[in-house]
């Protein structure tokens, strides 16, 4: 039973990082200073585009995941 709960986590954080990756959030926070960038979820999701009026909130908790792995600081 652990092995399964070990792998859903893995398997949730490798999405995590690539949908990240793939919507340019790293980017992103490169542009604006790398580790020293100070952005909200909003001006994150305000760089990605979009019309979702829920992406903020969605960027916040898939950054909230990354940083709990220590993927983010």
């Amino acid at each position: 039973m652990l092995f399964a709960m070990d792998f859903g986590v893995s398997a949730v954080f490798s999405f995590a990082v690539k949908t990240a990756f793939e919507l340019g959030i790293f980017d992103i926070i490169a542009k604006a200073g790398g580790e020293h960038a100070k952005l909200s979820a909003q001006d994150i999701a305000s760089q990605i585009g979009g019309k979702n009026p829920n992406a903020p909130s969605m960027v916040d908790r898939l950054l909230r995941l990354l940083a709990s792995h220590s993927f983010l600081s």
